[in-house]
């Protein structure tokens, strides 16, 4: 894992590190210095061509869960930095 890469870049310049694989995080929850990380190796999702299985289908008709996108995202962070948890590299920085 590298962490050569700037620490204040433009919204642009953070999609486009996303888009390369390079993703900002902190080294500890109480760290608060942020560093952006290339992994040697990640997990690639290829949506384009993604099959849903029929059991996948059958609960989605369901319907027995919403799905949102955006409605509680400092929540759902906080919590990932919690709970269940005794380290986590998501920071206060990220937790406002």
């Amino acid at each position: 894992m590298s962490n050569r890469y700037p620490s204040s870049i433009s919204p642009e310049q953070l999609i486009q590190a996303y888009m390369l694989g390079i993703f900002p995080m902190a080294s500890s929850r109480k760290d608060k210095k942020i560093v952006f990380v290339d992994p040697e190796y990640r997990a690639l999702m290829p949506i384009g061509k993604f099959k849903a299985s029929k059991s996948l289908i059958r609960l989605a008709k369901k319907r027995p869960f919403e799905i949102t996108m955006n409605k509680a995202f400092v929540n759902v962070i906080r919590s990932c930095a919690i709970v269940n948890r005794t380290e986590t590299w998501i920071n206060q920085i990220y937790r406002k």
